[in-house]
């Protein structure tokens, strides 16, 4: 299930998401694009400690 969210961005930098998306949904596109930059983040950044990583381990647990 999805989860609406809201922000603001630059309007030049709407501009251009909606230049490259041509007919495809701006919400499909910006999704996509998070998606991507996301998995690149995440490959120039291996040892990133993200929150999970720093919890103990009781902590971990009741969060699942």
């Amino acid at each position: 299930m999805k989860v609406k969210i809201g922000f603001t961005i630059e309007p030049d930098l709407l501009k251009e998401i909606d230049e490259l998306r041509g007919i495809t949904k701006r919400s499909t596109f910006i999704e996509y694009v998070i998606r991507l930059g996301l998995k690149s983040y995440k490959e120039e950044n291996p040892r990133v400690l993200r929150p999970m990583d720093v919890l103990p381990n009781s902590k971990k647990e009741a969060r699942r």
